[in-house]
This record gives structure tokens, sequence and C-alpha cells, in this order.
């Protein structure tokens, strides 16, 4: 008897054990990859993820992986760190550039590189050649290999351009912009105004941008290039890639446009200004590449230095203020270094004595006061220039045409207009910047699209996922050893319950 009931324990504390295990290794979570390197602690250090990936093949050559990473690492000392945790077998720079990885794959090792192209991305975004950076907690780099294409890669202008010193802004100047976008936010109605309020940093509402998204949406084909082009930055100021705006590539849109030219100067403009908004991509073997925009650009500037709307007609303050604009990444062609000289002398004449500049009938007009204080900046030239202060200076003028209610008016003694008003507040933000304010200081991602991986591939992960994943399963655990635990004393009650029944029973027959 005693031998029986030996066993009726052993079984119910086997049987909780055994639940209690159960449930908490089914809580633990199953790790696919190697440990992070966050066992190492050599002073500060940030968490960072990594991973390489050939998409044209569908192969993720590296899973991402996550671990920590002295402070002060940079992307070459990334792949020092895979090469020393065995991730990777060696690599090889050339012209500062990963030409070649030689990869731990199936026990054998692989080169990736040499024939095609490796692409770094930092946080979505692409990495131009010669940019140096420390990395920071939460950065994800993504080694991207690609076959070799025609693009215009090289010819993308430095994101980094001339500074105007920010000591040019002062209080006054901030209670007008802020003024100003407060009107803009209440009567925007075109592109252009989204353009200025997201340079101004104020963002869309949803509203907006759905109705940016269906209208590109309904359109078959753009009947101007500039159209397509004001679309483009409208886009891309609202925080969605022109390259995909509810299904339109824009940028291929105006890449392809043909005869930009014959459309006159300002299509050229906008087309150049969306191009490096945010420094999209133009192939080579394109109608309208970079170098061929400068080109119809510098075609429509006239012997007094200005820029005309159209070849053989007079030219313009405000045209040739934004032809400056759209060149000003291009400063080290001695061409175009040439023609902004001639096109600066041209605005220095044509400014009235009270520092404002004329519109195409002469009259005063804060367009084109807004438009030279944005070349200005983009050029790299301060507001006290003493070729641009008369009786009085730039930014004392454009303040003159700011109404009561925060608007800018087109013209001294008229009602505040949207276009007035967002050239304004896109000249306030230039100056508070310091810099060309057409092109995002942040500069956006691609859209966000599943990520390619091989079969069993791990799914990048966030540290903030890693913890409640590690905090689930802890408590996941604790609850199926509690279980285990109960289990077991109602497998005790049983069976002395089992046991004092048949004690105080009848006896068998």
């Amino acid at each position: 008897m005693k031998t029986i009931w030996k066993r009726i324990i052993s079984l119910a504390m086997s049987a909780g054990i055994s639940l209690g295990g159960i449930r908490a290794w089914a809580a633990e979570p199953v790790l696919l990859e190697q440990e992070p390197i966050s066992s190492i602690d050599e002073g500060s250090r940030v968490q960072i993820t990594v991973s390489m990936t050939e998409p044209e093949a569908g192969l993720s050559l590296i899973p991402a992986l996550s671990f920590s990473c002295p402070a002060g690492t940079t992307a070459g000392g990334v792949l020092e760190l895979l090469c020393q945790y065995a991730y990777l077998s060696d690599f090889l720079w050339e012209d500062g550039k990963l030409a070649l990885v030689e990869i731990n794959e199936d026990e054998e090792i692989r080169e990736y590189g040499r024939e095609g192209v490796w692409t770094l991305f930092c946080n979505g975004q692409e990495v131009l050649q010669g940019d140096s950076f420390m990395l920071e907690s939460g950065d994800a780099l993504e080694w991207i290999y690609t076959a070799e294409s025609p693009s215009s890669r090289e010819d993308l202008p430095k994101r980094e351009q001339a500074a105007v010193s920010a000591d040019a802004w002062s209080e006054e100047y901030a209670k007008g912009l802020a003024a100003a976008c407060s009107w803009l936010k209440q009567n925007q109605q075109s592109c252009f105004g989204l353009v200025s309020m997201g340079a101004a940093g104020i963002a869309a509402d949803y509203q907006v941008i759905d109705r940016l998204k269906t209208e590109i949406a309904g359109i078959g084909a753009y009947p101007t290039a500039k159209e397509a082009a004001v679309d483009a930055l409208a886009a891309t100021f609202c925080g969605i890639p022109a390259t995909n705006v509810a299904g339109h590539d824009l940028v291929k849109v105006i890449s392809d446009y043909p005869d930009i030219a014959g459309g006159g100067l300002e299509p050229a403009v906008f087309a150049l200004l969306a191009a490096d908004s945010n420094g999209y991509e133009i192939p080579a073997d394109s109608v309208n590449t970079r170098a061929a925009l400068r080109a119809m650009l510098l075609s429509f500037q006239n012997e007094d230095g200005g820029f005309a709307p159209a070849q053989g007609e007079p030219s313009s303050p405000l045209l040739t203020a934004c032809a400056l604009t759209a060149l000003s990444a291009y400063t080290e062609e001695e061409q175009v270094r040439q023609a902004a000289a001639n096109g600066m002398a041209y605005l220095s004449q044509r400014q009235n004595e009270d520092g404002t500049f004329p519109d195409n009938g002469g009259v005063s007009s804060a367009l084109p006061t807004s438009a030279v204080i944005i070349a200005l900046c983009s050029m790299g030239v301060h507001m006290d220039d003493p070729r641009f202060v008369k009786q009085r200076g730039l930014m004392d003028a454009l303040l003159s045409f700011q109404v009561n209610s925060g608007g800018f008016a087109p013209e001294i003694g008229t009602a505040a207009g949207e276009t007035a008003t967002a050239a304004a507040v896109l000249a306030l933000t230039a100056v508070k910047s310091g810099r060309n304010v057409f092109v995002l200081k942040t500069p956006l991602s691609a859209p966000e699209e599943p990520a390619v991986q091989a079969e069993g591939a791990v799914q990048p992960e966030s540290s903030e996922s890693r913890e409640e994943t590690s905090e689930a399963a802890g408590n996941a655990a604790a609850g199926g050893w509690l279980a285990g635990i109960l289990a077991l004393c109602f497998g005790i009650l049983l069976a002395v319950v089992v046991f004092l029944s048949r004690r105080t029973g009848k006896p068998r027959s």
C-alpha cells in the first residue's frame, strides 16, 4: 500500500514540475542569432542594429544583428567588429568606398563586391561617399549590395552648402515668423504653402496630406513640368518621398519630362529644386539630368547678369533670385560661380533705396524681396552685406510687408496673400537657419516596405521590443513554476483525501 501512495505522490510531483517547466520553456524567447556583443563593457557604449542584404537576389547576407559598440564607433569600426565576431571574414575598401566583403556562409567564405556596388544606409537614408559620422544608440546600419546601374549619383550636390551665420536672427524676426506661420496655417490652400510650412517645421494635418495624395493620384499626365516639380516639393516637405506618392514617382516624371526648357525658366528652376530637396537620384540616361537642368538655367541668363523668364526677354529680379537658389549647390563649377557673381551684381543694382525689390512692373513687392533673401542665404551671403544695404536692410524691408493679421501683403497697402506669406515664411526660415530652405535639413527615408530576407533570417528587433519580450518571458516563466507548485499541492491533497477516506470507510467484502 505504501508503495502505491509513493507512486501517486511521485506522479503528482512530476506532473506539477512538468507543467510548470513546459510553460516556462515555451515562454523563453528563441534566439536565432548569436549572443549580442553587449557582454563587453568598455566604458560608454551605444546599441545599434547592423545588416547586409542583396535585394535583387532576395538574400539576407547578414541578418539584422543588435549589439553594442563603444561610443565613437564609425561605420568602418562596425565592419571591424563584424570581422572580430566572425560575422564577416574580411572586407576591402577602395577609394573610400566599401568594395568587397567576405562572408562566412555555410562554413564557406563567399565574396560579394567588385562587380557591383555596396551602398550604406543609416536609419533608411543613404550615406553619401565621404560622409563620416559617429553612431548613436538606436541607429540602424544596412549595407545593400546592388549591380551597377546607370545613375548620376556622382552628380548629387553637397548637402552641406554654404551657411550664413545665425547672428542675423533677432526676437523681432522670431515674432514675425511665428505670426506669419499662424496666418498661413489658417489660410494655406496651395502646394507652395505646404512647402513653406514644412520648411518652417509645421506639420501638415493628415487631411491635407490625404487631399494632396488624392489629387496626385488622380493626375493622368502633368500638363507642365513645373506642376510636377511643385507637387514633388510639396510631398517632400510633407514627409512623403517624391519617388512614391500614391504610387506615382514624381522624380521620374521630372527627369523624363520632354522639353522642359520649352516652358521657360521656371520649370527648370523648380525641377532642379525638387531633385535636390531630398537628394533624389536621377539616372544618367534621363532626359533631364542635373547637368542638363543646370545648362538650361544658365541659358536664360542675360548680359546684365539677370535671368529672364524666356530667352530674349528682360531680366526679372524674382526669377534671378530663384535661379541663384537652384544653382547654389553647384558653385564649385566655374561657369556656375561666374553666373552667380553676375546675378548678385544684377540684384544689387535692381534693389530699391528702401531695401525692397520690384516686380516686373517696377512696384515694390514682397515676393522678389523674399526670394532675394532666400538666394543670399543659399549662397552664404550675410544679410548685412553692403551690396544689399541701402537706406535700410533687407530684413526691415521684408517686415514692412507684414500686416496686423500676421500675413504678408504682396504690395504695401494691400491685404495679406498666401503666396506672399509663404515666400516670407521661407525667407525668415532661411535667415533663422542660415541655409537653403529648399533642401531638407533631415533627409527623408525611402518608403517603408517589408524587407526581403532569406528563409530563416532574423527579423530586426528594437531594444524596446527585446526588453518587453524578456519581461514577458520572465513573467510567463514565473507563472509556469507557480502553476507547477499548485499542481503539486493539489496532488498531495488528493492523495491525503483518498487515504483518509479509505481509513474511515467500510472494509472490502
